[in-house]
């Protein structure tokens, strides 16, 4: 059995405890402090901090900054700096805020070397990234692309939706270096679809459109539905800007690579009509149908009946589109357009009419004749012939007042076209 403590060495140890005790909460409280101060720190604050806690890495590093913030062009944050990777030597921030300062100061070589040093001990985004930019803006494009390379391939993104970093400014530093996109995409860009789709969203914002065709090509067969609102951007810039053929290849590829569920188009077979049966609902983009909706107009497609169906309650604007795709067709040819339609709460010819007018010039090519009211479901058929610098068109439903008319109410309701390519 242990022997009973005396009474003097009770009182010895308890006064050794409340001793280590109150040196723990002198020290905590010190440290405490010392965080406080570098919250929102002034140079007095970040001074005091050190004093405080000369043994912090953290206290020193940040009185660095405030000296930086206060004149980069004095050294007085070297030693500051030099205490931090002294006292934590992993500490990537401060040897890539050292070598940032060389680099000011004229010392690329000592630049390099600190900035490599961050990125041995730091392999995230941050350190890279400080090289990549190093070695832009020293000319070393040879040590650039690697570095950058690392970037994008430390670019995440999570959920689907939230990135780490915006890939954009990594995409734009590519392109401050070199223009050539083919070099980009070849040293910078490797095939990972969410990399690939953004750098086609890149690519389209700033129009750079043959590029993007160029990286869509490796993004189709990895693509996903997830990818789709970035290459119906490319098909729709492309549409936008007259590249009719170029967007037919965006297009096409998309249905080749079962994204789609439409057949290919294909103008020179009489295949320029996209969904025209409203077998799937339409996706507002490329070739598929758009629905403009001009003031109280308002369309429901129906999938079980394969139908879009328009309301109308007689405050829309005199002259507006309800529906409209853009269609490749060849010049100088004639074709028979048909639909199957009905109204309901209409009579005679409420000013509907059929357009099909150039994508590029858009101006119109062949103005349909508006069609009648018709309560049962019915089909009517319209020929026309192609202007001979037409390739490229788009078929409208418009709504057009007719002199001496009242602006229509109720409804039309819009089933299954064809288009056929006559002799």
């Amino acid at each position: 059995m242990p022997r009973a403590l005396t009474k003097p060495f009770r009182i010895s140890l308890a006064v050794a405890g409340i001793t280590t005790l109150g040196f723990a909460s002198w020290w905590s409280f010190r440290v405490a402090q010392a965080d406080l101060l570098q919250t929102h720190p002034t140079l007095a604050d970040a001074r005091r901090a050190v004093l405080l806690t000369p043994t912090s890495a953290a206290a020193h590093y940040n009185a660095a900054t405030v000296y930086a913030a206060l004149d980069p062009l004095i050294n007085r944050d070297d030693a500051e700096l030099q205490a931090t990777v002294s006292l934590n030597p992993r500490d990537s921030a401060a040897w890539m805020a050292w070598g940032l300062k060389s680099e000011m100061e004229g010392d690329n070589a000592h630049a390099e070397q600190y900035l490599l040093e961050a990125a041995r001990i730091d392999h995230m985004f941050k350190p890279a990234w400080s090289l990549a930019n190093f070695y832009a803006r020293t000319g070393q494009t040879e040590k650039f692309w690697p570095w950058i390379r690392k970037c994008v391939e430390l670019l995440e993104h999570r959920n689907g939706e939230q990135w780490t970093y915006d890939p954009n400014p990594v995409f734009a530093l590519c392109w401050n270096v070199t223009t050539d996109a083919a070099a980009i995409e070849r040293l910078a860009i490797p095939p990972k679809a969410f990399i690939l789709d953004r750098y086609v969203s890149y690519l389209v914002a700033f129009d750079h459109l043959d590029a993007a065709r160029s990286t869509a090509s490796r993004l189709y067969p990895l693509a996903g539905s997830q990818d789709l609102p970035f290459l119906y951007a490319l098909c729709d810039a492309l549409l936008w800007r007259g590249r009719g053929s170029d967007a037919v290849v965006v297009w096409n590829s998309l249905i080749a690579a079962r994204l789609l569920p439409y057949q290919p188009l294909d103008a020179s077979r009489g295949k320029s009509l996209t969904n025209a049966d409203f077998g799937s609902e339409p996706t507002g983009h490329g070739f598929d149908w758009q629905f403009p909706r001009p003031a109280d107009v308002y369309e429901r497609y129906s999938g079980s009946s394969r139908t879009v169906r328009f309301d109308i309650n007689g405050e829309e604007p005199e002259n507006c589109e309800l529906a409209g795709e853009a269609a490749p067709l060849l010049p100088g040819r004639r074709y028979r357009f048909k639909f199957r339609y009905r109204t309901t709460g209409m009579s005679g010819k409420p000013g509907l009419h059929w357009n099909v007018s150039n994508s590029v010039t858009h101006k119109d090519s062949a103005v349909l004749p508006p069609f009648n009211a018709r309560d049962e479901e019915g089909e009517e058929a319209f020929d026309f012939e192609t202007p001979q610098d037409l390739t490229l068109g788009r078929f409208a439903l418009r709504y057009d007042r007719q002199p001496g008319t009242t602006r229509p109410r109720g409804s039309l309701t819009l089933g299954a076209m064809s288009l056929e390519l006559l002799p």
